[in-house]
């Protein structure tokens, strides 16, 4: 079970990055959603490796 200091800080990350990478896909005209998910995806390795090393 992921527990709910995981879940939060893998949505917070997510919701970060998302708005970030939005305004700056926006300001040159295109959304690679590909590299979005990547970036994505990393935040949630870390914030698993972070929640497993505190373990």
């Amino acid at each position: 079970m992921i527990g709910w200091r995981l879940a939060a800080a893998a949505a917070a990350a997510a919701c970060y990055c998302f708005v970030c990478y939005s305004i700056y896909s926006s300001s040159i005209g295109i959304l690679p959603v590909q590299k979005l998910i990547a970036y994505i995806y990393k935040f949630y390795i870390l914030a698993e490796f972070i929640h497993n090393s505190k373990m």
